[in-house]
């Protein structure tokens, strides 16, 4: 170290403190920066990744009709379910028709279709018993491209229907006037 005419070691001293204090802060902006770095490169890793798939989901996987009063008639019922693209892609999707019962219709939303991503698509199915009956069932086969998740689902439909008997008519003998009767 040199020390400069009129100057002092304190002097020197307290410079290269600072010095070194500077480059230890320095230092240590490096390796935050480095570490900050990082985090966003796994952050924009990850949305890449998410961005990069499809993932279908289905809700309800179940449809209850419940019960229908065929007495006065015949009788429907609608209910529906959606088709979700959770993922990042477009979601090709196929809706096949209703495999069990054939009081079951997909009155919208069967077939191939595309859903773009966060979007949905809604399958509406009517229940149109015929006669009465318990247990009516079917399943709709749901197939997709999804890249993350399950790419096939099913969805569950359930109902019955009664009907009240009608009374049967039934004879009542009409009195006859007899000739005894007619002449009195």
């Amino acid at each position: 170290m040199t020390i400069w005419p009129g100057g002092s070691l304190l002097a020197s001293s307290r410079i290269a403190r600072t010095a070194s204090i500077a480059s230890f802060i320095f230092a240590l902006l490096i390796l935050f920066s480095f570490s900050l770095s990082a985090r966003a490169q796994d952050a924009v890793g990850d949305a890449r990744r998410a961005v990069s798939v499809s993932k279908l989901e289905v809700t309800p996987t179940t449809l209850n009709f419940g019960k229908m009063n065929l007495s006065r008639g015949p009788a429907t019922e609608t209910k529906s379910f959606v088709i979700k693209d959770n993922g990042g892609i477009a979601l090709s999707v196929t809706v096949g028709p209703p495999a069990g019962n054939q009081f079951f219709h997909i009155v919208s939303g069967q077939g191939a279709t595309l859903i773009e991503p966060h979007a949905e698509s809604t399958v509406t199915v009517e229940f149109a018993p015929a006669n009465g009956g318990s247990d009516f069932s079917a399943k709709i086969a749901i197939t997709s491209d999804a890249t993350k998740g399950t790419p096939s689902a099913k969805v569950k439909m359930t109902g019955s229907a009664k009907k009240k008997k009608k009374p049967t008519p039934t004879h009542t003998p009409t009195p006859v006037p007899t000739p005894a009767a007619a002449n009195n």
